[in-house]
């Protein structure tokens, strides 16, 4: 007798939600056989954005040392540890002795710690802690895997049944989505953008996961709009630029980029207009002090005189200012005493006495420190742009350059380690947070725009930009002519009149027109609008439900699919929560947190809500009588 579940989606997440039950299995269940069957389109551990199948020089976002999938000692969690090798460990010590593809085993011995690996090197990592898993857990669970699209889901006599887009279903006795980002439906602009491009020859490309797309329509030479200046971008560039046979030498120092003649001429705007700040370019560790110190459910209670937070601005907003400026000045003063002019002692007895905003800390700020680059000034650092015009567009590229440069080498000086610090302190803000959002002051509104909106926004600005050689890379293609920045509070349209795409910025009064356009975004969670067979006939039927809300000023959505925010169990349209169903993702209510990949020796986030969710569903399990008899294995990975 086996008591089976199936795991909708087998990338990453599902992958390690898969390793914190395993880890608990036996307890739970009292060493009762586990069967789990895995089901997803593409290969299982990579999954869709991790595949083998994708351009080499595509990157990850992380530094290899900056990444495990095992849980370490600094982990606090109910469930055992299953301990191995992070990211850079595993390409220093395993992958020379693998049975990998050459390419493979060429870069690794080329890394470094702080190297960005490639994510075709990321899929292997992936692959081998998979195998791993399998290995370690050969006696708790049968693992079977369906390289297939799982279309519907019914309960039936008791069971959930499994359809599949091959035309087999099967049955288990619980059920978790993790499928990871949906696709959704064009957004009604995008819908526009496409219809005037087809009735207009020219080339409107929606938002997509840029891996994911066909460039065929972009020729050589010809200018092309781009909306978004994130990682979607940094994709798209690489593929628009090194893809079409470019290439970089490096020439005393300074980054040249040599055409290949084959690159289209890209104008990119965004918000901002600028990148994403540099991910910092030496070894961080965690210099930030442990916060939140000024981010409490107590510190908001004595904000307000009403129930609920009504202006997160100026209600919340500054008590995650000051935790995060306190993380950077206790470094800075830490670090870099000689930048100073007094003792932390005088100048933390200061600051502990005032908010964020009042203009006794300004006062502190310039009497407390020689460099004025020194001083943490949020707006600044958030929109480097505003307020900026120039006479032309051929000013306004030195000016980004600047900036960019500018960037790019404080990131990697660690003389500014109090950046650091401010990037573990946002780290470490998240849980603040979620304790603060646990404690009901915060309403969905808030939830949903302030703190999953604008600041998610801010952090994935400051904290999670592109690696350093990219905007060096930025620089050179700027300066060869490939690549002209837009400013920002970019808007794009289509003109009527010349029957084009048309842009301009706020920062200069130039309007640039383009046959094509290109939106460089991932785009938004949008349950009812997902195009995902499975997640419709779920919501045609009552069996899931987006995250609506409604308060004075009428409905609204996070997008997400909603889930009991303990069990993680989905909601029904009726209200009540489904007992055999579970679901986790960047997709789902109160997943954006756990996303990400998990920092070694840092107690991440994402194992914890890993480990209740999957110790939650082996309860479940625990709970159902045993009515199915083991079978072998139908794909045994």
């Amino acid at each position: 007798m086996s008591r089976r579940i199936g795991i909708i989606g087998a990338g990453p997440r599902a992958v390690l939600l898969l390793e914190r039950i395993l880890a608990s299995a036996d307890s739970i269940l009292g060493g009762e056989k586990l069967e789990v069957y895995l089901v997803d389109p593409y290969p299982v551990a990579g999954g869709r954005i991790w595949r083998k199948e994708q351009s080499p020089l595509l990157w990850m976002n992380s530094r290899a040392e900056d990444v495990t999938f095992f849980p370490d000692d600094s982990v606090q969690i109910e469930g055992p540890l299953f301990k191995g090798p992070t990211l850079w460990e595993w390409i220093r010590d395993e992958v020379p002795n693998l049975d990998v593809p050459e390419a493979i085993k060429f870069e690794a011995s080329q890394a470094q710690s702080g190297t960005f690996p490639s994510r075709i090197l990321q899929h292997e990592y992936l692959s081998w802690f998979f195998q791993k898993l399998l290995n370690n857990y050969s006696q708790t669970a049968d693992l079977n895997f369906h390289q297939s699209r799982a279309v519907d889901l019914q309960t039936i006599d008791g069971t959930e049944r499994i359809f599949l887009e091959d035309g087999t279903h099967f049955d288990v006795d619980v059920v978790l989505l993790a499928q990871g980002h949906l696709d959704t439906e064009p957004s009604l602009k995008e819908k526009e953008f496409l219809s005037l491009a087809a009735e207009h020859g020219l080339t409107y490309i929606p938002t997509a996961h840029t891996a994911d797309l066909n460039f065929d329509e972009v020729l050589p030479g010809e200018d092309v709009l781009v909306q978004g200046f994130g990682l979607a971008f940094i994709d798209l560039l690489v593929l628009l630029t090194q893809g079409r046979g470019g290439r970089y030498e490096d020439v005393d120092g300074e980054l040249k980029y040599i055409s290949s003649g084959q690159e289209p001429h890209i104008i990119v705007g965004s918000s901002r207009g600028v990148p994403y700040r540099s991910k910092i370019g030496y070894s961080v560790g965690t210099p930030a002090p442990k916060i939140p110190r000024y981010l409490t459910v107590d510190a908001i209670k004595s904000k307000i005189n009403t129930e609920v937070v009504t202006d997160f601005r100026t209600q919340v907003w500054p008590l995650i200012a000051k935790d995060l400026a306190y993380a950077h000045y206790s470094e800075l003063f830490r670090a870099n005493p000689e930048r100073t002019n007094i003792s932390w002692e005088e100048f933390e007895s200061v600051y502990d006495q005032y908010d964020w905003y009042a203009p006794e800390l300004r006062t502190l700020e310039a009497k407390a420190l020689k460099n004025p680059l020194d001083v943490l000034d949020f707006e600044k650092l958030d929109r480097p742009l505003k307020g900026l015009k120039v006479d032309s567009l051929e000013e306004l590229q030195a000016t980004i350059r600047n900036h960019i440069a500018a960037d790019y080498t404080r990131r990697h000086d660690s003389s500014f380690s109090s950046d650091a610090a401010v990037f573990s302190g946002l780290l470490q803000i998240f849980g603040g947070l979620g304790a603060i959002i646990q404690s009901g002051l915060l309403t969905p509104r808030t939830i949903i725009e302030d703190i999953e909106g604008t600041f998610f926004g801010f952090f994935s600005y400051v904290a999670s930009g592109p690696p350093g050689p990219r905007l060096r890379q930025i620089q050179a293609l700027s300066h060869a002519g490939v690549l002209t920045f837009l400013g920002s509070e970019s808007e794009f349209n289509f003109s009527p009149e010349i029957k084009k795409f048309v842009a301009k910025s706020v920062n200069v009064d130039t309007q640039v027109v383009a046959r094509a356009l290109i939106e460089a975004r991932i785009p938004d969670s949008k349950v009812e609008e997902t195009i995902d067979s499975l997640i419709q006939n779920l919501l045609q039927r009552g069996e899931v439900s987006e995250d609506w809300a409604e308060d004075e000023e009428g409905l609204f959505s996070s997008g997400k699919l909603l889930v009991h925010p303990r069990s993680g169990r989905l909601a029904q349209a009726d209200g009540t929560f489904a007992e055999n169903r579970f679901a986790a993702g960047p997709w789902v209510k109160g997943g954006l947190a756990s996303s990400g990949f998990a920092r070694p020796r840092t107690n991440a986030f994402g194992f914890k809500y890993n480990d209740n969710l999957g110790r939650e569903i082996l309860r479940q399990l625990a709970s159902k009588e045993s009515s199915h008899t083991s079978i072998p294995n139908i794909v045994t990975t």
